[in-house]
């Protein structure tokens, strides 16, 4: 458990990473001012995009800020360097001793962030609302990001149908439906004709 090796404040530096979806420049800038009323306030001039966004507290991060005993006041991760707080550079430090210690390759502060968005994606959640976590300005951008290809979009598709239109009289029912009721009986009318049809053929063989 890679969470198991890291020490404070990395470890609640990396668990808001990943519930929130932030980038470890947004996360490392954060005041104690920017969290309030159960959200997490990521101001625009630390975003990527230049723009602010709000993120709720789940049950999970709230747990892991009161155990990580922050600052009252001021930056979360304050650091005697330059910019005045923890860098980017020291974190990844930290992160890959832990990761080494449990023998994982390839780990980096952005795994945080596409994990989270990556199992919102295949947990079923909308582009739109995994967008509204993330920032990214477009949802052509998110989904590059999550490199969804066509087969991927696809088989979610067909899927979706499937569970939508269980037989093909649901389907043609559902799609009939929107032209109104006068066109739904007259289908109904012309299946029954149908199915009569198809029930004569079969005693006659």
């Amino acid at each position: 458990d890679l969470w198991g090796e890291l020490g404070q404040p990395h470890l609640v530096i990396s668990q808001i990473c990943y519930y929130t979806a932030a980038r470890i420049g947004e996360v490392l800038q954060l005041r104690a001012e920017d969290i309030k009323g159960g959200r997490i306030i990521y101001r625009a001039s630390n975003t990527k995009t230049r723009k602010t966004r709000t993120v709720e507290i789940t049950r999970q991060l709230k747990e892991a800020l009161d155990a990580a005993d922050l600052p009252r006041s001021g930056l979360l991760f304050p650091s005697s360097g330059q910019s005045g707080h923890l860098t980017p550079v020291a974190f990844e430090k930290a992160l890959k001793r832990a990761a080494g210690l449990i023998g994982v390759d390839g780990v980096s502060s952005h795994s945080f962030r596409r994990s989270m968005a990556t199992h919102l994606h295949l947990a079923g959640v909308p582009l739109r609302s995994i967008q509204r976590l993330t920032g990214h300005s477009t949802l052509a951008s998110l989904e590059r990001y999550l490199d969804i290809g066509s087969a991927e979009a696809f088989s979610q598709h067909q899927e979706t149908l499937n569970k939508l239109f269980p037989g093909p009289k649901s389907q043609l029912r559902c799609a009939i439906r929107l032209a109104g009721k006068s066109a739904l009986h007259l289908v109904d009318v012309q299946l029954a004709r149908f199915n009569r049809t198809l029930t004569t053929q079969r005693s006659d063989q």
